[in-house]
């Protein structure tokens, strides 16, 4: 058996849950440790969660399977894969996002940490979808709000991480 305090990196982590899955359902659930220590409140199924970096495993496999798929290429113009553009207003020249730069955090977009926070809901329906966020936050003709939004850092054409 693992002990929980090897898991604890600093006081913040206090508990967390374990889950085996299937395509339909929740085969079995284990939860340890405390969703508010203070209150000494248990973790359990209901414990809101935010899944934070988990999230890029699971987008880098999935980039992995469409690219040796074909159905993707990394070093693409990811306008090429949306309904409306997205540009950095502050390069000349090749202003191209790519796939890669998004998976690398070298796209030159800005993360909005007030928006990240308010992004975990439990059990309530999003008033915006993704795609409509993202066009009217990224695509926008207003270029000060963009300039706000996207860095005037060029992006690391030198990071290669095979993929």
């Amino acid at each position: 058996m693992i002990s929980v305090t090897c898991f604890c990196q600093d006081t913040k982590f206090t508990g967390y849950g374990i889950a085996d899955v299937n395509q339909d359902s929740i085969i079995n659930l284990k939860t340890i440790g405390y969703s508010d220590k203070q209150h000494k409140i248990p973790y359990s199924k209901e414990t809101v969660q935010p899944i934070g970096s988990v999230s890029k495993t699971l987008i880098g496999i999935s980039l992995m399977i469409a690219k040796e798929k074909g159905l993707i290429n990394l070093d693409e113009d990811i306008n090429n894969y949306l309904d409306f553009n997205i540009t950095n207003p502050h390069l000349k020249g090749a202003n191209v996002i790519t796939l890669r730069h998004l998976a690398t955090h070298t796209s030159g977009i800005i993360d909005n940490e007030k928006i990240y926070e308010e992004s975990y809901c439990f059990d309530t329906i999003p008033n915006t979808s993704l795609k409509d966020y993202l066009k009217k936050h990224l695509s926008s003709d207003d270029n000060k709000h963009l300039k706000r939004v996207i860095t005037n850092q060029k992006q690391e054409k030198d990071i290669h991480i095979p993929m």
